[in-house]
């Protein structure tokens, strides 16, 4: 797939797992590859395309160290 490609999902509201999928179905040689360097592909791939966060409750301190 093409990056063109990949931001018309993006645009469309599409997640990051369907884009992961679309591009194992569309690579040429992602059967090919042991399955440790499909693990190496698929986490670099979800580092990549997928929003993670992880929201905390502000504190005393960090509150102090926004507004300074």
């Amino acid at each position: 797939m093409q990056e063109a490609q990949i931001n018309e999902m993006r645009e469309k509201g599409t997640g990051g797992r369907e884009i992961i999928d679309s591009l194992i179905q569309n690579s040429s040689t992602y059967n090919l590859k042991t399955q440790f360097s499909k693990e190496k592909w698929l986490k670099k791939k979800m580092q990549k395309y997928m929003v993670t966060f992880e929201v905390k409750k502000a504190g005393f301190m960090e509150i102090c160290d926004l507004y300074f």
